[in-house]
């Protein structure tokens, strides 16, 4: 769907809203609801100072608001070539975008008037998630509770005009490639249970295609006592980086793995939406596949050892990450302790 916005390379700059008009009837015409993304293929670094994430919502005029969309949308930004995923809110609390969106209606659904509403967005995601100003291939998305929109890539790099020396280029992505593995995070503790990086018997089967497949309670208790133990299996693409080589063991004093394979998960709540963001380095087998190699393996984790997911009495989601895979939303509700009478 990028591209939606029918606009030129600069105009996502200087007019993003230049064919509004025609874009919102079109959608309007082809009965779309939801977010729509937009996004530049290209942001020269050396030329610009935004990344600018246009979004369109379209609901229907008689549906009563079950979202309030500016409190619960979370930007995410996966930078493929590192495998780093950058994760905030979309907006600042009580902000709101281009314009005002229309009050709450004072009467029933039934009473108003047959139609649909839009609201355009201009989202500058360097400002929103601090990204840093350097060459980086981005993946974006936008999700709000348990709905998501469509993907879009945005490369960053230098403009045509600037100089680029192919020597050093070719020496920094060599140099990359090079770079040690990370050390498995979290770590487990000898004579503990979680985290584990084992196949256990709730582990979900390992995905057939690319991916991350997760379990989770659907119902936790917000009793003292209760876990949130989410259990996880993937299957991902070998990319450079990954492989375990003899020069690494020492990164692995309790026993090297075949690989590593960065997950990232996101959690975001019905009520308040600021996320937790749980950065995974998990050992991985490597087994062949037709066309390469693939990374499998599993994980379990308390997550309210890791961030206190408890401390609300909400309906959280979770999602996954790892490269150009997403997986969820899974969820997870946190449910009020009740005193019963003696």
């Amino acid at each position: 769907m990028q591209g939606f916005m029918q606009l030129l390379p600069g105009e996502y700059f200087t007019d993003p809203f230049k064919n509004e008009s025609t874009v919102i009837d079109g959608l309007f015409a082809s009965a779309f609801t939801g977010v729509a993304l937009d996004a530049p293929a290209l942001v020269e670094l050396d030329l610009r100072t935004t990344v600018p994430i246009l979004a369109l919502r379209v609901w229907p005029n008689r549906e009563k608001p079950q979202l309030d969309f500016e409190q619960t949308a979370i930007l995410t930004a996966v930078d493929l070539r590192s495998n780093f995923v950058h994760v905030g809110t979309a907006f600042d609390l009580g902000g709101r975008g281009r314009g005002q969106p229309p009050d709450p209606p004072t009467s029933d659904a039934e009473e108003l008037p047959e139609g649909m509403n839009a609201q355009p967005y201009d989202i500058d995601a360097r400002k929103r998630l601090g990204l840093p100003w350097e060459r980086s291939l981005l993946l974006v998305t936008i999700f709000a509770r348990d709905q998501q929109t469509n993907r879009v890539r945005v490369t960053l790099d230098q403009s045509q005009a600037s100089y680029r020396d192919p020597e050093v280029e070719r020496f920094l992505e060599e140099r990359r490639k090079l770079e040690p593995p990370w050390p498995i995070a979290p770590h487990p503790v000898r004579g503990t249970p979680l985290p584990s990086y084992e196949k256990q018997p709730a582990s979900p089967p390992v995905p057939e295609s690319h991916g991350v497949a997760l379990v989770a309670p659907r119902l936790v208790s917000q009793d003292p006592t209760a876990t949130v133990i989410v259990h996880g299996s993937f299957r991902l693409p070998l990319e450079a980086g990954r492989r375990v080589r003899v020069e690494h063991h020492a990164i692995y004093p309790h026993g090297a793995p075949a690989a590593v394979a960065p997950i990232t998960l996101v959690v975001t709540g019905s009520i308040v939406a600021v996320p937790f963001v749980f950065r995974l380095v998990c050992p991985a087998a490597i087994v062949p596949r037709s066309d390469g190699e693939d990374l499998v393996g599993h994980f379990a984790l308390d997550l309210q050892l890791l961030g206190n997911l408890k401390r609300l009495a909400q309906t959280n989601f979770l999602y996954a990450f790892a490269g150009e895979t997403m997986s969820g939303p899974t969820a997870i509700a946190i449910v009020a302790e009740t005193k019963r009478p003696r």
